[in-house]
């Protein structure tokens, strides 16, 4: 038998209560997903060396190196070309999800309130992902 793949998400983002609720969300939907948190845009770009993952949310403003700039390294990147990464913010100006779009990231998500809505988008993300349809996350 074949051994089952492991995922990864990493999570950069510097609010350790949003991390908790993210890592609290996944794991009820996706036990089977590894998740990392990092603090910011340095700590990733430093991982990413390392570790692939399969997806990557990036909140936009962190210390050191914030989303804007990790995502822009990341797209330069040969690792990072066409991993999927979500801006993942307390945002939801029009222009930040331009700039988000027009800087390669694959999506941006307002940081949902709610359990509900973002088990929903980590349902949605993570189904894809194991469903060997990663591209089209």
């Amino acid at each position: 038998m074949e051994p089952q793949k492991k995922y990864t998400i990493i999570l950069a983002d510097d609010d350790f209560d949003d991390a908790e609720f993210f890592e609290s969300v996944l794991a009820d939907v996706a036990p089977q997903i590894k998740f990392v948190h990092v603090e910011d845009g340095r700590d990733l770009l430093r991982l990413t060396q390392t570790l692939a993952p399969d997806v990557v949310f990036l909140d936009i403003n962190m210390p050191r190196v914030d989303g804007w700039q990790c995502l822009k390294q990341l797209r330069e990147s040969e690792a990072g070309e066409r991993l999927p990464i979500f801006m993942y913010s307390t945002s939801s100006h029009a222009r930040d999800q331009q700039l988000s779009a027009d800087l390669g990231a694959s999506g941006f998500i307002t940081k949902p309130s709610e359990i509900k809505v973002l088990r929903q988008v980590l349902t949605d993300i993570t189904k894809k992902i194991i469903d060997g349809d990663g591209a089209a996350v």
